[in-house]
């Protein structure tokens, strides 16, 4: 059997040690008494090391809410705090620090359109049947505020009834359009004139955050050889969205008026060097 010399089981703790990990070695002399040898022991030991956390990312945080938003920034910013609303999406920008030369953080406030003027927003400009008019409008009724939701109601269903509808120029003392719906009950039929608006008023809030905002929209009707189509439009309905961010940027500027609050785009440049 062939031994091992210590030479030998040297090199073997020396080749189990992995390259860029700490190691220690220790070596240790013990003199036997009952042969006169000299033994040499080798004991490799790792140490174990603590590893070097990386520094936390800078915070970007999306606020839906402008209460919550404020109220970080309350807790959090500094005196030197920036805030820069973008005047068509109304997205905020706030720079926790601005004096700081490095490592500042900026958090956002990213408002959402509210479910109920969604549905609107997407309606505008788009052309429909008069039928499916009638449905969008007796579904959101809610935030219809003037003609007379109830009146105007009972119009639109007689729209959806009818088996046929003409549309007529303006019929009656006031500027409205006029439609004569043929509808069959129990196998007779029946003319009936619905008077429909050529502008409606509805009030609901623009965004989740904010209160809710007057819009008139105006509704063309168009009659061809297919039928009546209708398209609904609001030059005041972009107005009460501007409305809607300035009111937004005023909650902020009341509740941090330590900061710099205005309407603006976040930009940083690079520094030019002479030599």
């Amino acid at each position: 059997m062939k031994h091992k010399y210590e030479k030998d089981i040297l090199n073997e703790h020396l080749e189990g040690a992995e390259p860029g990990v700490p190691t220690t070695i220790e070596v240790a002399r013990k003199l036997l008494d009952d042969n006169k040898r000299e033994r040499v022991s080798v004991t490799l030991r790792r140490t174990i090391q603590t590893p070097i956390r990386a520094e936390s990312p800078a915070r970007a945080h999306r606020f839906a809410s402008v209460e919550g938003f404020c109220q970080y920034l309350e807790c959090y910013g500094s005196q030197d705090l920036v805030i820069l609303a973008n005047a068509e999406t109304g997205e905020m920008a706030a720079v926790l620090d601005e004096s700081r030369r490095e490592g500042f953080e900026i958090v956002r406030f990213v408002p959402c359109m509210h479910p109920v003027y969604a549905p609107w927003q997407g309606i505008f400009g788009r052309p429909q049947a008069l039928k499916e008019m009638a449905r969008f409008v007796i579904a959101h009724r809610n935030v219809v505020r003037w003609p007379n939701v109830e009146t105007l109601v009972g119009q639109l269903k007689q729209i959806q009834v009818s088996r046929q509808t003409t549309m007529h120029d303006g019929i009656g003392s006031e500027a409205v359009r006029g439609f004569t719906c043929v509808t069959r009950i129990q196998g007779k039929e029946s003319n009936q004139v619905a008077r429909l608006p050529e502008r409606l008023g509805i009030e609901c809030p623009l965004f989740v955050s904010g209160g809710p905002l007057p819009i008139e929209i105006d509704v063309l009707y168009e009659a061809d050889d297919d039928g009546v189509e209708v398209r609904m439009v609001s030059a005041d309905a972009d107005h009460q969205r501007v409305v809607a961010i300035e009111l937004l940027v005023e909650t902020v500027r009341q509740r941090l008026p330590q900061g710099v609050v205005s309407l603006g785009t976040l930009r940083y440049d690079d520094w030019q060097y002479v030599r």
